[in-house]
């Protein structure tokens, strides 16, 4: 084997290139290098390529293979990927390319064997047949089925002993890429292995491609290898079951003919449930789940989809007819759920992954998850039995999904008084997930609400993985769900803690993938320190991933979290401040990076919605400003009771795993307790700050970092007790670990009480309750209500009037979720404050009349809401303000409503949009307190009732009376009447509002055109969002594609090894 490294040798027998890819390989890969070196093949040559960061690796080469060529790759990016650049650094297509993993250990004459048959049969792809390293009388492999969903399966039964029953020459299907020799003309043909897959799928996407191409895939038993076949084990992150159905169902799409490919993607959702249902009595569900994740992976990757299909295209020779009897018929899912007898020990093979997966989680966390999931449903079970109380942000959301859609669209926000402009993201958000749940807000709103406490549960637990102990992540999982957070949240009416509860343990999450820190052991550095952390290399393609998964989930929570990324951001900031501190890895730096870029993309998909936080009282709204919850203080913030919470003092035991993982934490568990500790300790601060007044996010959103620093530490407490603690000598270290076992115990009673009410201590719908006395969409016309008073009150966000009380206007009818958002100051509500300035002074005894042309005609001081006002515990009125109206002779106090509000009716309101005629229509004309006070108010025929003019509202006025059409809003140039067709031009009324006069009655058409520049804006908005989702999956650019392809076509420049024999027959 000692030749010309320019040439190789003249013999007769063809060349042949043997590309091994070797990643940090254990004690055998010196027997892999044994059995390849003792090939009896003459012309063959070696080419090592390097993914790991083994530094004695090339040594171990070297002392083998001493001039055999080695390359260094920069990462890890798969093997298809790395064994791609052959084509760069092998010159010539006359001859073979043998590509091998670093765990196989050859027969010393399988390349000679495997050559001889490809001359006998002609084949293209050929592999021998592979036994089990460590007992070779059993068969791993001869050869692959696929169905039409890329589900595969062996032809032999993995583990069957070999009785040279399989040692036929045949042709399969495709081959493990564990040894495949390829014909180097067809390999370059191919454009060699697909780069975007990493782990799972490389043989059966190279050999459907090659069928494709008219070449014969064959096994050839007579060649052997042993293969260890245990990447489970040397990468336990990747989750074979899913990675391989969604590479096989993307393969199966790009490979088969059109029609095929769509009935493949119709099918795999419904072959994936019925695979799931079935499972749950095989112990296979997670296979159908798979299968499941796969088809929508077929939709999220469609572009790289079709990009394959062309280049798969423009390979095809042959018809799918010809090539569906080396496939397996149906579904190979169903088929092995349903088969029985001698099939078992294949089911059984084939559910090892999901059995394992259950042994490893230990009966420890599937009894917690167990206990929780009982234990929610039932403390949830009013919400989820019976209609969900209407109370703080709970508000019912909009039945209609085409009219959130169209709101989001039209550029015209109709929240308090009106106006032009974007409409928050959130709302076409709420208009998508409405449609999603078929029209049933209903549902909608209580999995809003209910949904995101779940997903922190799931959240914490997949975070808290970072511990290897199942102990340390139940701990975790006990310490977030017992917090009394979600649950006083409930009992608040805030839905801001809960989406933040939901998403935040997610968010850190990503942040620490994109660090690249994983999960450490107790193993010693080479100074014989216990190492402080430990990281991994994160590739740019998946960093692009996970910030653009941070970005989604950024952007979804700020569409109602406004301060969401500002809060990620900041924790970035002291989560990488904390490591550095006790010398942790400069990895964290790179989440830091990543939560830099995302925040920055979120403000990006919100624009132009989210142009207004940069503007003058921006922070105020970016911070939430109008969301008043009231000032806690220090006691109940410490306990997180932001709501009711029974034995709401037990949770303090809380704080008692943190203080003990911080005096018994070594190594990488002191690295994750200063991490937890950067949550707790300024995050509370914050949360102090917020409710001392500061312009701050509430303090219920910012106690969530608190609450998940304090799981963390409980992880780090029990995984410092297992590792630093126990098997010592006994001392105040074992009492002290085992307080944080006791300390859980007693954090769990207050959640345990609140499980009782059945919806988590939530009132009924008090205030809610009395607006639904008042009229909507009467005779008389629509019209709005003022909501005067304590701003901790108000049932929706407002703005601060003066000496403490607020006020919000809302249109008639109940209240819904577009009135979460509070609306941006106007000129109008310049005149809301001169007429209460007026009514509180008494400077006029007609407030109602200044009112009137704002459309107000109820103004509603709430007393009781149930939250921070009770019956037995009322609030009191602002002084002076019940008397103050009770003086004005057009406001009648209403008696028909009940004891939880005073209302007041304007007598001398005009509806919100109205024909004015005689004496009004020409008090339109007037503008000024003095002169509202004195005008008559009374002469008006309501139009309009009911309807929403963005979309266009319509009416009949019949007459010829001349009038004037009144509009309830500010002027506006986008809004158009039309009578019988011809436009009217509107002037102002009021000082404020818009009038149009109308000569003639007739078809009257009042609609709001939307700008083109909306238009514009909102495609964008959707486009970028459709980017960003794509980002999130595993889809790769189209550059990589054209570099891949140009490989394929374009000669090396600088080869290592060089195929000049023309190809003639082996010796």
């Amino acid at each position: 084997m000692d030749v010309d490294p320019e040439l190789v040798s003249s013999a007769p027998s063809p060349p042949v290139v043997a590309v091994m890819v070797a990643h940090d390989p254990g004690p055998w890969f010196d027997e892999s290098l044994a059995a390849l070196r003792a090939q009896d093949y003459p012309n063959l040559r070696v080419l090592f390529l390097l993914t790991g960061q083994d530094p004695g690796l090339a040594s171990r080469i070297g002392a083998v293979f001493p001039d055999a060529p080695l390359r260094d790759l920069p990462a890890n990016p798969g093997f298809g990927a790395a064994v791609n650049d052959v084509v760069r650094l092998v010159e010539g297509d006359q001859g073979f390319f043998c590509f091998l993993h670093d765990d196989i250990a050859l027969a010393p004459d399988a390349v000679s064997q495997l050559v001889a048959e490809v001359y006998r049969s002609n084949a293209g792809v050929v592999g021998p047949k592979l036994l089990e390293w460590a007992d070779p009388s059993r068969i791993q492999s001869v050869g692959m089925r696929a169905d039409r969903f890329g589900a595969a399966v062996g032809i032999a039964e993995r583990g069957d002993s070999d009785q040279e029953q399989h040692d036929a020459v045949r042709d399969v299907f495709f081959l493990s890429t564990a040894c495949l020799l390829v014909r180097a003309d067809l390999f370059r043909a191919l454009g060699g292995f697909d780069a975007s897959i990493e782990y799972h799928g490389d043989g059966l996407d190279l050999c459907w491609r090659a069928h494709l191409s008219g070449a014969r895939v064959m096994v050839v038993p007579a060649a052997t290898a042993r293969h260890r076949s245990d990447l489970a084990v040397r990468r336990p992150d990747v989750a074979a079951q899913a990675d391989s159905a969604r590479q096989g169902l993307l393969t199966a799409l790009a490979s088969s003919s059109g029609v095929r490919s769509v009935f493949t993607l119709l099918l795999a959702p419904l072959v994936g449930v019925v695979a799931a249902v079935a499972g749950l009595f095989t112990g296979t569900a997670r296979s159908g789940l798979a299968m499941l994740a796969a088809a929508g992976a077929g939709i999220t990757h469609l572009p790289g989809v079709l990009h394959r299909r062309r280049a798969v295209q423009r390979l095809r020779t042959v018809p799918d007819r010809e090539i569906t009897p080396l496939q397996a018929r149906g579904s190979l899912q169903l088929r092995l759920l349903f088969r029985r007898g001698h099939d078992a020990e294949e089911v059984r093979d084939r559910t090892r992954v999901a059995r394992r997966s259950l042994r490893t989680a230990g009966k420890l966390a599937v009894g917690a998850w167990v206990t929780i999931a009982v234990l929610f449903v039932v403390g949830s079970r009013s919400i989820i039995g019976r209609k969900m109380p209407v109370v703080g942000t709970f508000l019912p959301i909009p039945s209609s999904p085409t009219d959130l859609l169209g709101i989001y669209g039209s550029g015209w926000w109709p929240s308090g008084l009106g106006r032009s402009e974007a409409a928050p993201s959130g709302v076409g958000l709420l208009g998508l997930a409405n449609a999603v749940s078929l029209g049933h807000p209903g549902l909608l709103r209580m999995l809003l609400v209910l949904g995101p406490v779940v997903l922190g549960f799931i959240g914490m637990f997949h975070f808290a993985a970072v511990f290897r102990s199942t102990r340390s992540r139940v701990a975790a999982l006990v310490a977030y769900v017992v917090n009394p957070l979600p649950y006083a949240a409930i009992a608040a009416g805030r839905w801001g803690p809960l989406a933040v509860y939901g998403a935040f343990p997610w968010a850190l999450e990503l942040l620490r993938r994109a660090s690249g820190i994983q999960a450490a052991s107790s193993v010693l550095a080479e100074d014989g320190v216990e190492i402080t952390d430990a990281v991994a290399v994160v590739g740019i393609g998946r960093q692009v991933r996970l910030a653009a998964a941070l970005t989604l989930l950024e952007a979804v929570v700020a569409a109602f979290v406004p301060s969401f990324p500002l809060m990620v951001l900041v924790s970035a900031a002291v989560l990488a401040v904390a490591t550095l501190v006790v010398r942790g890895t400069l990895a964290s730096l790179a989440g830091l990076g990543t939560a830099a870029i995302a925040g920055v993309a979120a403000f990006v998909l919100h624009v132009p919605w989210s142009i207004r936080f940069m503007e003058r009282g921006g922070w105020g709204e970016l911070m939430g400003n109008g969301e008043h919850v009231g000032s806690l203080g220090l006691a109940r913030i410490a306990r997180f009771e932001i709501g009711r919470v029974p034995l709401a003092p037990l949770s303090l035991a809380l704080l008692v795993p943190f203080l003990v993982g911080i005096l018994l934490a070594k190594g990488w568990r002191l690295t994750w307790m200063a991490r937890a500790a950067a949550l707790v300790l300024p995050f509370g601060g914050l949360a102090l700050a917020s409710d001392a007044g500061s312009t701050l996010p509430e303090s219920g959103v910012l106690l969530v970092p608190v609450a998940v620093g304090l799981a963390i530490a409980a992880a780090g407490a029990v995984s410092a007790f297992d590792e630093d603690v126990r098997g010592g000598r006994i001392g105040w270290r074992q009492p002290l670990g085992l307080a944080t076992f006791i300390a859980l115990g007693v954090a769990i009673v207050p959640a345990l009480a609140g499980v009782g009410s059945g919806q988590w201590q939530a009132p009924g719908s008090e205030l809610a309750g009395t607006l639904g006395s008042l009229p909507s969409n009467p005779p008389t016309g629509d019209f709005r209500i003022l909501y005067l008073g304590d701003s901790r009150l108000l049932p929706i966000p407002g703005r601060e009037y003066r000496d403490g009380v607020s006020y919000a206007i809302s249109d008639d009818g109940s209240l819904d979720a577009l009135d979460s958002w509070a609306p941006r100051s106007s000129a109008g509500d310049a005149l809301v404050i001169e007429a209460l300035d007026a009514i509180r002074s008494n400077a006029t005894l007609r407030g109602g009349h200044l009112l009137a042309p704002l459309g107000i005609r109820y103004i509603v001081v709430p007393l009781i809401d149930g939250l921070q006002s009770r019956r037995g515990q009322p609030l009191p009125a602002p002084k002076g303000l019940e008397d103050a109206f009770s003086d004005q002779v057009d406001l009648r106090r209403a008696t028909y409503v009940s004891d939880q509000a005073i209302v007041f009716e304007n007598t001398a309101s005009l509806p919100l949009r109205s024909l004015l005629v005689g004496r009004t229509q020409m008090a339109s004309q007037t503008a000024g307190p003095t002169a509202l006070a004195h005008a008559d108010f009374s002469e008006f025929i309501p139009v309009f009732v009911g309807q929403e003019a963005p979309s266009g509202a319509g009416d009949s006025i019949s007459g010829s009376t001349p009038g004037s059409l009144h509009d309830s809003i500010g002027k506006d140039p986008r809004w158009r009447l039309t009578v019988n067709g011809t436009s009217v031009a509107p002037r102002s009324a009021f000082g404020w509002s818009m009038a149009y006069d109308l000569p003639d009655g007739g078809k009257v058409r009042l609609s709001y055109s939307t700008s083109f520049g909306r238009r514009l804006a909102v495609a964008v908005q959707v486009l970028l969002w459709l980017l960003v989702i794509v980002a999130t999956s595993r889809f790769r650019s189209w550059r990589r594609w054209l570099v891949r392809r140009r490989h394929s076509v374009e000669a090396p420049s600088d080869p290592l090894i060089r195929m000049d024999d023309p190809i003639g027959g082996p010796s």
